[in-house]
């Protein structure tokens, strides 16, 4: 099986921004990087993701899309196209999936141009996906890519660019671009060293109808294509049962009616006089000694 090797794709070196890059291409950034004014260096190094129709050239294994634009991003930052410098990516012109430099490559930048119109105004580049090798065995994951790039699931691409110069806007230029009032910055020049396809925001029914095509075709799907578009698709079905899963619960039985207990007599509370007084109905006076004799005969 054939091996694949990071650094001979990327770069034989780790840049100063963490991932590999040739080792000329390291020290030129390197030295850009420390003479930039205090400001601009603070900003870091930072990516731009566009999502722009792309045209399809499906013998050619590649597709043609606006990589970056003048557009107003979600961090109210503007990046001027006509500031962009490419000499340094021209070096080593690969494309990642999601700036992703612990997978293969997907592919080669074949050119990158300027495109202004009165519609356009960004950069185009052409991504050709790589071909897999005869001596590769296993799943070629630029494969998986390219299969939904055309399907129209990866549709996005992301510049990695350091910036140069820039500033909040002038009044010349809002008066010329009166959104630019609520942009924080204007990146006025900027080094680009890298671009990939980038996973957006998708319809989670067409990328499940992407995955049953591919299965069809043969085609394995590196779980990482998913995690990058913060999707889980399940590998298989299961068919439930139902109506095993029902529990025949019995009624309930009625709660019993308490029954009312009968009503007692008060219990008689017998004295010697109430005694005498049924008895005789004589005065207590008179018959007091044979109503206490009756008494104690009773109770």
């Amino acid at each position: 099986m054939a091996k694949y090797n990071s650094k001979r794709a990327y770069g034989d070196c780790e840049g100063p921004f963490g991932f590999p890059m040739p080792s000329a291409v390291a020290k030129e950034v390197e030295r850009i990087q420390k003479g930039l004014p205090q400001e601009i260096r603070d900003m870091g190094y930072q990516k731009r993701t566009t999502l722009a129709p792309m045209d399809i050239a499906e013998g050619e294994r590649a597709d043609i899309s606006l990589i970056t634009s003048d557009a107003v991003d979600r961090d109210r930052e503007v990046m001027i196209p006509k500031g962009g410098n490419w000499k340094q990516f021209e070096k080593n012109p690969v494309v990642t999936f999601a700036h992703a430099y612990d997978q293969l490559p997907v592919g080669r930048a074949l050119w990158v141009k300027a495109a202004r119109d009165d519609k356009t105004n960004g950069w185009l580049a052409k991504t050709q996906y790589t071909e897999r090798p005869e001596d590769w065995e296993g799943p070629w994951f630029p494969d998986a890519v390219w299969h939904f790039v055309k399907s129209g699931d990866l549709a996005g691409k992301s510049i990695g660019f350091l910036p140069l110069d820039g500033s909040p806007p002038d009044e010349k230029e809002i008066k010329a671009r009166p959104e630019l009032a609520g942009v924080q910055f204007v990146i006025r020049k900027w080094l680009a060293l890298e671009y990939a396809v980038a996973p957006v925001q998708s319809n989670p029914d067409a990328i499940v109808i992407a995955v049953g095509k591919a299965h069809d075709a043969g085609l394995e799907i590196p779980s990482v294509i998913f995690e990058q578009m913060g999707l889980v698709i399940p590998t298989g079905t299961v068919e439930l049962d139902w109506k095993s899963m029902l529990v025949d619960e019995p009624e309930p039985e009625p709660e019993p009616v308490p029954t009312p207990k009968a009503k007692t007599a008060p219990r008689r509370i017998i004295t010697a006089e109430s005694l005498a007084r049924e008895i005789t109905g004589a005065n207590i006076d008179e018959c007091l000694s044979n109503a206490i004799a009756r008494l104690r005969g009773r109770v």
